[in-house]
């Protein structure tokens, strides 16, 4: 991984996750900290370059950043990268979009979003024999 830049922390910023056959040759990022206050495209570049999924003079590897509703400045910042870059909220994530897209990447708190939701529609039902 490249050296952060800015406020990014190395200590704990992203943690690797991938043992669900959903996201067998996915690679799965968790971000504790975005470090951006105010929306800027500029920014979202940095962090992408410095979480090593931004490489100048290469093609830019598919996306898909979920995001929390109160992340709105990294929402801000990260919508104006196109086509290759895409953006839900926990509740709308699902297999086609992970599937299509070469990285998946959360905030802590969207992977713990993501978690429980899935692990309350994997429960059995009480009483279901």
């Amino acid at each position: 991984m490249n050296e952060p830049v800015g406020m990014i922390e190395t200590s704990g910023l992203v943690k690797r996750h991938g043992s669900n056959e959903v996201l067998r040759g996915r690679k799965v990022l968790v971000v504790d900290d975005w470090s951006i206050d105010a929306p800027h495209t500029k920014r979202a570049i940095e962090v992408l370059e410095a979480l090593g999924l931004r490489e100048r003079g290469s093609r830019d590897e598919r996306l898909l950043l979920v995001l929390d509703r109160g992340e709105e400045p990294v929402w801000k910042s990260f919508r104006n990268l196109g086509r290759r870059v895409q953006i839900v909220l926990p509740d709308e994530l699902n297999t086609y979009d992970v599937l299509v897209n070469d990285w998946l990447v959360f905030s802590r708190a969207t992977l713990d979003a993501a978690v429980a939701r899935f692990t309350k529609q994997a429960e059995p039902e009480a009483g279901a024999a």
